[in-house]
């Protein structure tokens, strides 16, 4: 087994905050040089990831929040809208789309996944429907595991019983 020098690979790693659903330079510039992307895309219409982490925004970040919030991907003031699914569908085909492009071939992608239980979404098959987006932009079905999230706080409040986690290579 080779050994790793951790210091050495720590250095080598970049962490880029970036809107994936939009193309620019970022793009061309890493183009097939990346080995993985590991994420938590957006869960349809149940979170709200920018204001969840406004105190982050208001110290790191605050000239970005407000634009932040209004392109946030499936966030949960979309729910009320007629297009919500098919916008959060097409957002993340460019996620896909733009990860394609910058992912090495043999490269991973891997993913936590999750499915809302409200009763506008519950008949949806969300996780097969993303897996079929990122296979027609190119990325192999490699592994699944669906797990119970285990909530500390009130349960009753709870969004979502269930998370997929899965791992993709490109094609």
């Amino acid at each position: 087994m080779q050994s790793i020098d951790a210091d050495i690979e720590y250095k080598r790693a970049k962490v880029i905050k970036q809107n994936a659903t939009q193309r620019n330079g970022i793009f061309d510039t890493y183009q097939n040089k990346i080995d993985a992307i590991i994420t938590s895309p957006p869960y349809l219409c149940m979170i709200d990831y920018t204001y969840g982490q406004r105190l982050s925004y208001l110290w790191l970040f605050p000239e970005m929040m407000s634009d932040d919030y209004t392109n946030e991907i499936g966030s949960r003031p979309s729910r009320s809208k007629k297009n919500a699914v098919e916008k959060y569908y097409s957002d993340m085909r460019n996620f896909f789309r733009n990860a394609s492009t910058v992912i090495k071939t043999g490269g991973l992608l891997c993913m936590v996944l999750g499915e809302p239980n409200a009763k506008k979404y519950r008949d949806l098959d969300i996780i097969d429907e993303l897996f079929a987006i990122a296979n027609q932009e190119g990325f192999d079905f490699i592994w699944s595991n669906k797990r119970t999230v285990q909530w500390s706080r009130d349960a009753s409040i709870s969004n979502f019983d269930t998370e997929t986690i899965s791992v993709h290579r490109k094609s």
